[in-house]
């Protein structure tokens, strides 16, 4: 017993004499805390009812402003889709019809072509035309500036410089000590503590695939069947012919559904505040979603002019609607 606690006692000494060393604080940690003290300072200040919860109140507003600034993006995104639904896709359309006759007339003056099989003739018409179809739907993506890959990074790089950072802030903002522990707001008890009925992480996740899935809700069963069966034709000819397959719909879509169990997975171990502003941005952006989907319906179909297709040894004139 004395061996126990002379060892104790000594124990106990030389933690008292070892000096703590001071946690260290980049200059971007720095950052995120003087913003969430801003964001705390900015909740007390704002003339709530009194029976609002400020903070979380406050994390919903900042939300929907940060949303509504990134919204142009959105809709600048879009327009395009509409540039590559009406003008692209029919005008490459015609094209193929013009490479393929093309094609077919070179390969009657191919040398040897009356020895050649049909999977000889099938293989190097494919030869013929693939070079043919990507230098045209570059030359189309340049010419009306409306290349998928452009969209998608311009798109995404926009919402995730609004998201990551206040995703940090609100996470600085539920350190402790912090006033946000006194406050609750739906199934939280504290906006410093996960939702330990999940109740609101799984929102968050039906949330999310709900606005994966909204393209689907403003069309009619012929509409999407049809839909259904041309990117099924799509996808197999792509596959086919490995050519690069212009909308990026499904990557996306493909990509949200997934995204969905993932979010529901991390919002069980977020803090209050991080899942509040999460469920938030999610119910923005499936508002949004339904927004523009109604705004693809009621508009009118865009016109453009395009360069004419070019084909070696001669220049054949671009047919346009009547």
């Amino acid at each position: 017993m004395l061996a126990r606690n002379a060892f104790r006692a000594a124990t106990r000494r030389r933690l008292q004499t070892t000096p703590i060393r001071p946690q260290r604080r980049t200059l971007i940690v720095e950052h995120f805390a003087a913003a969430a003290d801003q964001f705390i300072d900015l909740s007390l200040a704002l003339p709530y009812p009194t029976d609002w919860p400020p903070y979380a109140s406050t994390i919903i507003l900042i939300t929907v402003v940060s949303r509504l600034a990134v919204l142009p993006v959105s809709i600048w995104a879009k327009k395009k889709s509409f540039v590559i639904e009406d003008v692209l896709a029919p005008e490459f359309k015609r094209n193929m019809i013009d490479m393929k006759h093309r094609a077919q007339r070179d390969l009657k003056l191919e040398p040897g072509v009356d020895k050649m099989d049909n999977d000889a003739k099938i293989a190097w018409l494919q030869a013929r035309i693939r070079p043919m179809m990507q230098a045209r739907q570059k030359e189309l993506f340049k010419a009306l500036d409306c290349a998928p890959m452009k969209i998608m990074v311009i798109a995404g790089l926009s919402q995730l410089a609004v998201f990551l950072p206040l995703t940090f802030v609100f996470g600085a903002a539920a350190m402790p000590p912090t006033p946000l522990d006194s406050e609750a707001f739906l199934t939280l008890t504290a906006l410093t503590h996960p939702d330990a009925t999940y109740v609101m992480p799984i929102a968050l996740g039906m949330v999310t695939m709900a606005t994966a899935d909204s393209t689907r809700w403003f069309l009619s069963p012929e509409k999407m069947l049809e839909r259904l069966e041309r990117d099924e034709r799509a996808r197999e000819a792509a596959q086919k012919r490995k050519l690069f397959k212009i909308s990026p719909g499904s990557f996306v879509g493909s990509f949200m559904r997934s995204s969905a169990i993932f979010r529901i997975i991390i919002g069980m171990v977020a803090p209050g505040s991080v899942l509040t502003y999460w469920l938030a941005s999610a119910t923005f952006g499936l508002f949004q979603a339904w927004g523009l989907q109604w705004w693809a319906r009621v508009r009118t179909r865009i016109s453009l002019p395009v360069p004419p297709l070019t084909l070696p040894g001669r220049r054949l004139p671009t047919p346009r609607p009547a």
